[in-house]
């Protein structure tokens, strides 16, 4: 299961940048003109899709992406990073990125190798992509030769190998360090820190209970995301967890930034931190969900949108609120919504 939230993380580092140093309050914002919505598929099933949604129009496309006549991806669709021009989807079952064009959501390649295994998340520095690799299961399916994976994306293939220790999950560029949560259902909750310079791992440091997403604030700070209940900030540089916000409980192993705050949901409520002065405040209760499975803000107007899993198998669902928690749209998605990427 992926918890990752990768929302758009180059669209909103340079967004945010903008309003940090150009912008005013009375600035216009862009508008949202759609929000793809990814949906991790069944497990084995080969039928993970990309579904579009129309915030003003309130209608939902099931079928945004087609490969020929199919809209099926492939087998777990585990995250999807928007880089540019195209989307990098990461599949976990079918061991391969498939890269689709933004535009008009055309299948472009696909990245196969034998070196890729259980591939969890990827990230983007130049023309080289770094992917994260759960690689193969031993005894009681304990994970033994997990690592990251380089991608020359001139050519879009496997071009070398950067030894880690087990249980990879996100991945995020900071400056010329590469960060790298490692979790595994519970296994590890340590981050390891890597220079891209010369792929050399610096530094793996010991984390609160279930790291897994790592976010960026407009200063530049990386922050992980741990579903135990906390916040932690990153000196990347010097690989020290400089800054730790106890949650007082377990959260959503996802969490996003808009306005100097990160929000969060926890047990049906959404919350957020006020990253200057770490005061918590509690925003409003969700409708009682069943299975959480994705968090997101929307960059443009601070909507929140939460995705619910339901039951694995069948459609899930999609609600999205204002900022002020107003229930503005549900609806029934693909199976196991599991990330939003907003346009």
């Amino acid at each position: 299961m992926k918890k990752l939230n990768l929302l758009n993380k180059a669209f909103f580092a340079v967004f945010s940048l903008i309003l940090f140093t150009g912008c005013d309050d009375e600035s216009p914002k862009p508008e949202t003109g759609s929000v793809l919505i990814i949906h991790e598929g069944g497990f084995n099933g080969k039928n993970a899709t990309i579904g579009s949604y129309d915030p003003d129009l309130k209608s939902y496309n099931a079928n945004a992406f087609m490969k020929g006549s199919s809209p099926f991806i492939g087998d777990v669709q585990q995250s999807v990073l928007q880089h540019e021009n195209s989307l990098y989807s990461v599949l976990n079952g079918s061991n391969s990125v498939e890269i689709i064009g933004l535009e008009n959501l055309n299948f472009i390649a696909s990245v196969e190798d034998e070196m890729i295994d259980k591939p969890r998340a990827i990230t983007i520095s130049g023309t080289t992509g770094y992917l994260s690799n759960w690689g193969p299961y031993g005894e009681n399916f304990s994970l033994t030769d997990s690592n990251i994976l380089t991608i020359d994306l001139t050519t879009n293939t496997v071009s070398g190998t950067i030894d880690t220790e087990n249980g990879v999950e996100d991945v995020e560029i900071v400056g010329n360090k590469l960060l790298v949560t490692r979790n595994y259902y519970g296994a590890y909750q340590n981050l390891t820190i890597i220079n891209i310079d010369n792929n050399e791992v610096e530094k793996d440091i010991e984390l609160p209970s279930g790291p897994q997403e790592i976010i960026v604030d407009r200063a530049g700070n990386p922050w992980v995301v741990c579903s135990g209940g906390f916040l932690v900030r990153i000196d990347e540089e010097q690989g020290t967890a400089v800054e730790t916000i106890d949650l007082s409980g377990a959260i959503l192993g996802e969490a996003d930034i808009y306005s100097n705050e990160i929000y969060f949901l926890q047990e049906n409520k959404v919350k957020k931190v006020n990253i200057s002065s770490g005061e918590i405040i509690s925003l409003f209760n969700t409708v009682d969900i069943t299975t959480p499975y994705a968090f997101a803000v929307d960059p443009n107007n601070g909507e929140i949108y939460i995705g619910d899993g339901v039951d694995y198998s069948d459609g899930g669902l999609v609600y999205r609120y204002s900022a002020n928690g107003e229930l503005l749209d549900d609806f029934i998605s693909g199976i196991l919504p599991t990330q939003f990427i907003f346009n």
